[in-house]
């Protein structure tokens, strides 16, 4: 499908599954952790770069809650 960088369909597939889930994982996180405006920059980063943005927060969620001694999730 995408000849210049050797991936087919499948690997395409799974590539968007894994993007589509990182993003509602994300942005359950912003849902959960996250109030008032806070909660719309982040989900207003998400909808104008969605990838880049979600691992963006998902760094900034895993090193505030290493710091404060808390679980990943």
């Amino acid at each position: 499908m995408i000849a210049f960088i050797n991936i087919g369909t499948i690997e395409l597939s799974i590539l968007s599954v894994a993007a589509l889930a990182l993003l509602i994982y994300v942005t359950y996180l912003i849902v959960v952790n996250e109030s008032g405006w806070q909660r719309l920059i982040w989900i207003l980063i998400l909808l104008f770069v969605p990838i880049f943005g979600s691992l963006i927060y998902l760094a900034k969620h895993i090193l505030s809650n290493s710091r404060r001694g808390n679980s990943i999730t």
